[in-house]
């Protein structure tokens, strides 16, 4: 018999009795804040003693799933207060909340503020500090040390399931407090006019960082990027907090309430009068040179000096439009249109030099400026990835009708051939860069061919219409021009599975999961997109030589001479034998 087992037994025995003492306790103090209000002094002490209590059952030895629960009760215990702060609140001020934003910031400055508000900022700034502690005692003890990083892992020599436990609560009590952080800025003096959401930020972005398995830091991310009206932005984590292991539970209902949002605005870059031929991507005409969407009553247009960033600022709805197709039911007539007013923006955007591009790819300027990198073409491109793998996986439906059927596959192949003609105008974008191997582009490059590599049979199963033949070759024909510039061994080596910027901002993206498996993310996390530009071409070339030597694929995409070592496209590029 295991000498240790008289111990477990009474282990056993007090955990669920310490669970039942908490949640007594919580029941008397919820009865005494109706008794003698939130701001009691016996009330602060009772409340203070339960997160006592729940710090004592976080820190003892319980397996992971029994510790989710305190963790989700403690947050709750912090959330009822929240939710009744904001109650007397708004009891008291009624009749200013009920009107504007603006004149809650005037109260606000004035010093004209309740007690429930300075005891609501209050109780905000002592649970944000409550979990900050609880993050360096959850650390010790499960054997972190406590001035690390804590998504570092190299250096560490806890127990794997230790590990496990620390990494979870962390990530837990970072998005609390994100959330707490978030509740607390709009009432502050400085920032009431211009909040400041980078400290949130930080917070949701190391959460993603320490369990990239996990939607929620994503989702709260999303809530940030509506704030400040990217919409474009908000989609992107949006979908992150829905291409997890664990995704957000509303996150499929907050993608399709962002479609709708955009579908009821009428977008100033959108021309139904708008063509693009498909069967000639690398031939494009767009028809009229000017475009104002037809439900635009101005005939105002921005000033030349003001034209640029005027489309810049109208592209990423157009993108948000684009992509609204293939969630929300809708006629297929306007896409063409649609596309081409989209792949017309995105052409005048990148057109610009290496600066102006470096500079639109800017993503999070707004909620934390210290990001900084070529987030947007990353972004991008994971949408597009995520849309293909949500249509092929949606795609066996029981019952499904004939008709339905024939729209699905449409669709699908309509998604396959606007992200191929997508990354083949990314890529010819790269052609141009004065440096090629520092075009903030190719991390967007290495992702998309890197999964093109683990689904290329997919893709030409659907892609047997000449719309999608032709928008894969001429992504080809851009990419062998690529190549030949990148000039790299295309031989990836054991150090070079290290895994790079792009990998880090990606992980835990489900459709990536199998790539991320062979790269070692033991290493620092680098903020430099920058970095690792030679392995960064070893890899494109090595998925380039991959994708050519296959021996199962129908169609000879490109081809490589091994023995001079070089990429050539397929031989003749006659789309019209494909019917």
């Amino acid at each position: 018999m295991n000498i240790s087992s008289p111990v477990t037994a009474r282990d056993q025995k007090e955990k669920p009795n310490s669970r039942v003492e908490v949640t007594n306790t919580e029941k008397q103090l919820w009865s005494l804040i109706h008794s003698k209000g939130l701001l009691h002094s016996d009330v602060r002490d009772l409340y203070h003693k339960i997160c006592s209590s729940y710090e004592e059952i976080i820190l003892s030895d319980q397996e992971l799933t029994e510790l989710q629960d305190v963790e989700y009760s403690l947050w709750k215990l912090h959330y009822k207060h929240i939710d009744e702060f904001r109650k007397r609140i708004q009891r008291n001020y009624s009749d200013w909340v009920s009107k504007t934003p603006a004149i809650l910031m005037l109260i606000i400055r004035s010093g004209v503020i309740d007690s429930h508000i300075e005891g609501f900022k209050t109780f905000l700034q002592e649970a944000a500090e409550f979990y900050k502690e609880l993050i360096v005692k959850t650390r010790s003890h499960n054997g972190l040390p406590k001035e690390s990083s804590i998504c570092r892992t190299s250096d560490i020599s806890a127990e794997p399931k230790k590990l496990q436990k620390c990494q979870f609560l962390c990530h837990r009590f970072l998005v609390c407090l994100g959330d707490l952080t978030r509740y607390r800025e709009p009432y502050q003096k400085s920032t009431v006019q211009n909040p400041n959401w980078s400290v949130s930020a930080t917070y949701y972005l190391e959460a993603t960082m320490v369990w990239p398995d996990s939607g929620n830091p994503q989702n709260q991310l999303a809530v940030l990027a509506t704030y400040v009206g990217d919409e474009f932005l908000a989609l992107y984590h949006c979908v992150r907090s829905l291409a997890v292991k664990e995704p957000f539970p509303d996150a499929w209902n907050n993608l399709i309430l962002l479609f709708d949002g955009n579908r009821s605005c009428s977008l100033p870059f959108l021309s139904r009068e708008a063509q693009f031929d498909f069967l000639k991507p690398s031939k494009r005409s767009y028809g009229q040179t000017i475009s104002v969407s037809d439900h635009d009553s101005s005939n105002c247009k921005p000033l030349k000096s003001e034209h640029d960033g005027w489309v810049e600022a109208n592209l990423w709805p157009l993108i948000i439009r684009t992509l609204s197709f293939f969630f929300i039911k809708s006629s297929l007539e306007d896409f063409s249109s649609t596309f081409a007013s989209t792949l017309r923006g995105l052409d005048m955007v990148i057109a610009g030099d290496d600066t102006k591009l470096g500079e639109m790819l800017e993503s999070y300027q707004l909620i934390d400026s210290a990001r900084r990198g070529p987030f947007r073409a990353l972004q991008l491109v994971a949408i597009f990835i995520f849309t293909f793998h949500n249509l092929v996986n949606s795609r066996e439906i029981e019952g499904k009708k004939q008709i339905e059927d024939a729209h699905h596959l449409e669709l699908t192949q309509l998604s396959l051939t606007a992200t191929f003609i997508l990354m083949g105008c990314l890529v010819e974008r790269c052609l141009k860069t004065n440096a090629v191997l520092l075009c903030p582009l190719l991390p967007a490059v290495l992702v998309f061919v890197e999964w093109l590599l683990s689904i290329v049979d997919i893709a030409e199963e659907y892609g047997v219409d000449e719309k999608t033949t032709s928008a894969i070759s001429y992504f080809f024909a851009a990419f062998v021009n690529l190549l030949k510039q990148l000039n790299g061994k295309g031989e990836v080596s054991s150090h070079e599975r290290t895994a790079l910027w792009e990998d880090y901002e990606l992980r835990g993206f489900a459709p990536l999961a199998q790539i991320h498996v062979s790269l070692d993310f033991s290493c620092k996390h680098t903020e430099n997109s920058e970095s690792g530009i030679e392995c960064r071409a070893d890899r494109i070339i090595d998925a380039a030589k991959k994708i050519a030597n296959r021996s199962n694929g129908c169609r000879k995409w490109i081809n490589y001479d091994s023995s001079g070592r070089k990429f050539y496209g397929e031989e003749g590029n006659v789309i019209s034998e494909r019917k």
